[in-house]
C-alpha cells in the first residue's frame, strides 16, 4: 500500500490531466482513465469515503458533459445490457458518488451552461434519484 502522501501526489497529477485537458478522439480512453483512477469507483467509495475527492469536484463538473468512447464491442453493435449515465459519463458518475457536496458546483454548471470545452449535452438526471 503506498503512502498517503504519494496517494495524495497521484491525485494532484491526475486532477491536473484533467484539469488542463480537452477531450478528444485521441485522448478520451486517457480522460475516461484519469476519472476512475481518482478512486471514485463505488468500491473505494464504501471503503474510504469521499472526502478527499472534494478538490476533484470543479474539475468533474467541467467534464460532466464528456462521453467516454465506445468500447471495440459497443462498436460492432454488442452490448450486454442498457448503459446508464453512469457508464457512459465518468465524470456524472464520479459526481455521483462524491454526494451532495457536488452539488452546488453541479448546479451552478447547468446554470451556466459552461461544461467541458467539448460541447455536448449535459445529462439531465444523475443516477441515484438526484434530479437536476
Amino acid at each position: 500500500m503506498y503512502a498517503p502522501a504519494c496517494r495524495t501526489q497521484a491525485r494532484l497529477k491526475l486532477l491536473q490531466f484533467l484539469n488542463g485537458v480537452t477531450p478528444d478522439e485521441k485522448n478520451a480512453w486517457c480522460v475516461t482513465w484519469a476519472i476512475h483512477k481518482l478512486g471514485l469507483e463505488p468500491w473505494a467509495t464504501q471503503k474510504l469515503g469521499t472526502e478527499h475527492h472534494e478538490q476533484a469536484i470543479a474539475v468533474l463538473v467541467k467534464l460532466l458533459d464528456f462521453r467516454r468512447p465506445p468500447t471495440p464491442e459497443e462498436k460492432r453493435g454488442y452490448y450486454l445490457r442498457p448503459q446508464g449515465i453512469e457508464e457512459l459519463y465518468p465524470a456524472a458518475e464520479a459526481l455521483e458518488l462524491i454526494g451532495e457536496k457536488a452539488l452546488p458546483e453541479v448546479l451552478r454548471a447547468i446554470e451556466a451552461d459552461s461544461t467541458s470545452q467539448r460541447g455536448g449535452t449535459m445529462p439531465s438526471q444523475l443516477d441515484g434519484g438526484v434530479q437536476i
